[in-house]
């Protein structure tokens, strides 16, 4: 499992915190601090995170994966915004709502779990504005580390994932390398009845949630 991180360094400042820019890319300095065609708006309310469900949606039709039903993640948000441990954040140019980001946090650590965008506006690249935010945020709670967490398994110019890779290393961030996931089977011949069957069953989910989400931009 190959994972990206950053440390925090640097102190509070108005209430949010201050980043150490060190090992950031001159672009991604342009773009993140301070951008000038983006204003990031801290989320608090229950219409903030319809209208984030809406762009998560936007976002998996536009890129092609399934997502959960939306009362799974009003759980996972709300709770966790309840007891101070997530915190949604929202760009908007000129007014209108282009991408969003919740990052959680706990002890020392923050993590970029959720993120989701509407295609309008791309060009002014927000999501830059609203990850440097999350990491201000993270840093006034007292984090040392920011987690982006996952990058693809070979940084390839070929590879679908390359412009994600990019992004996050963009960053300044450090690469970790974790043992990953791996299976033991205890019953062989079961297990090979799992590998086979378990494609279908996520096959036919991922339809149904498509067909879910699809609805949700209707």
């Amino acid at each position: 499992d190959r994972r990206l991180g950053r440390q925090l360094h640097g102190g509070p400042a108005d209430g949010r915190g201050t980043i150490d820019v060190a090992g950031v890319g001159r672009e991604f300095q342009h773009v993140s601090i301070g951008n000038p065609q983006c204003a990031i708006e801290i989320a608090e309310g229950l219409e903030d995170l319809d209208l984030l469900m809406r762009m998560y949606a936007e976002t998996s039709t536009r890129d092609g994966f399934a997502i959960r039903n939306p009362a799974y993640y009003r759980r996972a948000w709300e709770d966790f915004m309840g007891a101070g441990m997530a915190q949604p954040f929202i760009a908007e140019v000129e007014g209108e709502p282009v991408s969003g980001l919740i990052a959680y946090r706990f002890g020392a650590t923050a993590w970029y779990l959720y993120g989701m965008s509407r295609s309008a506006h791309r060009e002014k690249m927000p999501n830059h504005l609203l990850q440097w935010e999350a990491m201000r945020w993270a840093r006034s709670g007292g984090c040392a580390h920011y987690d982006l967490v996952g990058i693809p398994g070979r940084p390839d110019p070929t590879d679908s994932l390359w412009g994600l890779y990019r992004f996050k290393v963009g960053f300044g961030g450090e690469l970790l390398r974790t043992i990953g996931a791996w299976d033991f089977p205890l019953r062989p011949p079961l297990f090979w009845l799992y590998r086979q069957v378990l494609p279908r069953v996520l096959a036919v989910m991922r339809s149904r949630g498509r067909r879910r989400t699809q609805a949700l931009l209707e």
